[in-house]
């Protein structure tokens, strides 16, 4: 309350009523609710305001129990065939998006149409392009190679945590992260490691370490209230980082893996709108449409990046594919075996664009 009141009564006092602003401390009982305690206090604002100096008006409530309905009598029939929310929105998803996935016969140039669709994406999920400031936090040796803990700062703004695991001789680069935190890919990053890839493991915001521990979701509806999009949050600090990789360490493009729905979405979006530094995109148990989200009734508590309002209108998964190529992408329901060779991939599904 004193923070609230602090912001409001320099306004009041510069309309010379400061004595208008009116607030109530409910403990009786104290909830988020509109019960006695509450009515009466509005209703002497109400006698201060429209009926000062009646002494006829009494702010006691008057009894009204016999007025009020039962359930029984406030329930209306509904049709048989009334549709719900999820049946609206399963209904509505059907023409979407509103722009077909492009097909080999399009007219226009495949280069030129993915500049003009990108520009649509980047201001549709809010991708910013950012710097990152590394800290080596620790390093210690490991069985044909190293590990380095980094801390990762993305423009200035977010911290990153991240752990790189070095082979003896990397041949090439990849980026890691999963649904459930870095600590669950341990599989992926074997079958990296032994196919002699140079890993970064990362957690990026909402998930693993950098996961809000309560009420997760009421941040997301935040930062989407002030214009920005927790999917392209993300989006923007694994672009980040994998320029980061690729140019600290002048490995070239780096491969992109994410493990779970949620990080495949980031990470398509990320490598739709990173051309250079991310190449190859790998990934496992993804989305293989966004009508999924639809479709299975998910909830922004489970899952707050995945409602990025507007996105479904302009893009889906092949539409997102089509944004990657020629660089491919890998879609994998089964978990990596470790003693895989060098670009295999269990059960591939990718939608054509």
């Amino acid at each position: 309350m004193p923070p609230l009141l602090d912001a409001a009564v320099p306004i009041y006092e510069l309309y010379g009523q400061r004595d208008a602003l009116r607030y109530h401390i409910n403990y009786d009982p104290g909830t988020h609710n509109f019960e006695r305690d509450n009515r009466e206090a509005f209703y002497r604002m109400l006698g201060d305001f429209f009926y000062l100096g009646d002494k006829q008006f009494d702010w006691r409530e008057i009894p009204s129990e016999a007025e009020v309905k039962t359930a029984e009598e406030l329930n209306v029939p509904l049709p048989a065939d009334n549709r719900d929310f999820h049946a609206l929105a399963v209904q509505l998803s059907r023409s979407l998006p509103v722009k077909p996935a492009r097909g080999p016969s399009a007219q226009q140039p495949l280069a030129d149409w993915q500049r003009d669709r990108r520009q649509v994406l980047r201001k549709l999920v809010r991708v910013t392009e950012a710097d990152v400031r590394a800290e080596r936090v620790k390093e210690e040796a490991m069985p044909g190679g190293r590990v380095v803990l980094w801390k990762l700062e993305v423009a200035d703004t977010w911290t990153v945590p991240a752990v790189e695991l070095i082979p003896d001789r990397p041949r090439s680069a990849a980026l890691v992260f999963a649904d459930s935190g870095r600590k669950a890919t341990t599989e992926h990053v074997a079958a990296l490691l032994h196919a002699g890839r140079r890993v970064v493991a990362i957690d990026p915001f909402y998930l693993g370490e950098s996961k809000i521990t309560q009420r997760d979701f009421l941040y997301a509806l935040l930062v989407a209230a002030i214009g920005e999009r927790p999917l392209g949050i993300q989006a923007s600090q694994v672009a980040a980082i994998a320029r980061w990789m690729a140019k600290d360490r002048d490995i070239g493009a780096v491969e992109l893996v994410a493990v779970g729905r949620r990080s495949s979405l980031a990470a398509m979006v990320a490598a739709a709108l990173e051309e250079k530094a991310i190449g190859h995109v790998t990934l496992w148990d993804g989305l293989l449409t966004l009508k999924e989200i639809i479709d299975r009734d998910l909830t922004v508590r489970e899952a707050p990046e995945l409602f990025c309002f507007g996105l479904l209108a302009q893009f889906d998964v092949p539409q997102l594919v089509a944004l990657i190529t020629p660089r491919t992408v890998r879609f994998s329901r089964t978990s990596p075996v470790a003693s895989a060779p060098a670009g295999s991939s269990q059960n591939p599904r990718s939608p054509r664009p």
